[in-house]
């Protein structure tokens, strides 16, 4: 039986400096600026492996998913961030704004907008609820896309 990796410890990762996971998270990103999904998710992974506790892993894989439309695994991986041990406001925010997006995307407005409200409510004076708020306000200046099957 294989023994678990504690790969904090096999990369020397002290718990007092974060800069390591810090370059990491930043690679992931770049990844998904780059639309190289794969790269990014193995590196949002690799970092849930390092970090478990961290939102930024659950966020970014979640935004992996968004990107490809899978907006189902985006749900549960925006659930999975709100879980994190000390979740602040912000982190409950993106996480909210995060479900918003793949329910827009996803054509279900109504639920979209109550989960933007939400991030926008929570994170009243932050970025989050700031970008929120854009998308709430966004939504009310489009009209919404035709139902499928409606009479043109």
């Amino acid at each position: 039986m294989a023994s678990k990796i504690d790969f904090a410890t096999a990369l020397d990762v002290r718990r007092d400096d974060h800069r390591p996971l810090r370059f990491l998270a930043e690679a992931a990103h770049l990844w998904l600026d780059l639309a190289r999904f794969d790269r990014a998710r193995e590196s949002f992974e690799g970092l849930l492996a390092l970090a478990p506790n961290s939102p930024v892993g659950w966020l970014g894989l979640g935004s992996v998913c968004l990107a490809e439309g899978n907006y189902r695994e985006v749900e549960r991986f925006a659930k999975q961030a709100g879980r994190v041990p000390g979740a602040d406001a912000n982190t409950m925010a993106q996480a909210a704004t995060l479900r918003g997006r793949a329910l827009l995307a996803g054509g279900r407005l109504r639920e979209a907008a109550a989960a933007l409200q939400q991030a926008a409510e929570v994170d009243r004076d932050g970025p989050a609820g700031d970008v929120a708020r854009e998308l709430l306000a966004q939504m009310e200046q489009e009209p919404p896309p035709p139902s499928p099957g409606a009479a043109r």
